[in-house]
């Protein structure tokens, strides 16, 4: 497995079949034979640039203790220099195409969890997690025909639901929140100012995005994730013209709001057998506390991989 700008980066494998917290031995004498295929891959082949299903790359902790730096005397400020542990938590955003797994990668986050989902787009896949437990959902409709008006007040009583869910929800001490689609709660939040979501001049999308922004941010003071999944759409170069490529749609800012980001795909192929098969790539494009992970993939990966991969310090167990 190779990290994008990273070649001389000692990259630790942990393969999550072989128990919580396992890792592959690192003292070349007792490692196996290179043979193409990772242990706990089940014999499958492993392509350059991807991750076997289950495998998370850390990069291994320092081991030279560097001196303590002392702070002068900061009284009458407001700076402290008591700093804890990290929190267990993350806002991670999950962008695809229709199809392509998003919904499910999001329902493999922390539980107990609540889905915010906009006209009922989790039915059919909600299903397959409710033998477990601990997801409990809520719809809410983005219904912008009719007067503006009429379309202004119904928007708003649905952003105000949602909000007012969302925080009663974290003071419950639930470990995540699904929004599903951050794309369309947008257009909620601009119908709830204007009446309508499309034909706005510039500057009225400042006032619905920087609410957006603040509910966002409200989650960096409690201990409860935040899951974003958002639409994608084609993206066009100076000439009009598509470049092969797609970028989330909704507001531009959010990837600045977010700690991480994935993509996900949905991959046929056929297998050693010639059997045809369907899988999830989930490409990371985002890892603000490990950029070392920005690039890889992953194959069917759960929230718990992609977050101890992102946060080297956590482990599978701070995000079951």
């Amino acid at each position: 497995v190779e990290a994008a700008g990273a070649a001389d980066l000692a990259l630790h494998l942990r393969v999550l079949e072989a128990g919580a917290g396992a890792e592959l031995d690192d003292d070349p004498a007792r490692q196996r034979p290179d043979d193409g295929a990772a242990e706990g891959s089940g014999g499958q082949e492993m392509r350059k640039g991807d991750v076997a299903a289950g495998t998370v790359v850390k990069k291994p902790a320092p081991k030279v203790a560097e001196p303590m730096i002392e702070m002068p005397d900061l009284s009458g400020t407001s700076f402290t220099s008591e700093i804890g542990e990290a929190k267990k938590m993350m806002i991670l955003g999950i962008d695809g195409l229709e199809g392509d797994g998003k919904t499910h990668l999001a329902l493999t986050g922390p539980k107990p969890l609540v889905f915010q989902s906009i006209d009922d787009r989790h039915n059919g896949v909600i299903q397959k997690f409710k033998a477990k437990g601990g997801i409990a959902y809520a719809t809410y409709r983005n219904n912008v025909i009719g007067d503006k008006s009429d379309v202004r007040e119904r928007a708003r009583a649905e952003v105000d639901r949602w909000i007012n869910d969302g925080r009663l929800a974290i003071k419950a001490g639930v470990r995540a929140v699904i929004w599903d689609t951050a794309t369309e709660l947008r257009d909620l939040f601009l119908a709830a100012y204007w009446g309508k979501c499309e034909q706005l001049m510039p500057k009225q999308y400042g006032a619905p995005h920087t609410e957006l922004s603040d509910l966002i941010r409200e989650f960096r003071e409690s201990e409860t994730s935040l899951i974003i999944i958002s639409k994608m759409k084609k993206s066009y170069g100076e000439d009009d013209k598509w470049n092969g490529k797609y970028e989330r749609q909704g507001m531009s800012n959010i990837g600045f709001l977010l700690d991480a980001a994935v993509t996900t795909e949905l991959v046929r192929e056929e297998n050693e057998k010639g059997v045809l098969e369907n899988w999830f790539k989930v490409t990371v494009t985002k890892a603000g506390f490990e950029p070392d992970a920005l690039g890889l993939e992953l194959r069917n990966p759960t929230f718990a991989d992609i977050a101890t991969m992102v946060m080297p310090e956590s482990s599978d167990k701070d995000w079951r």
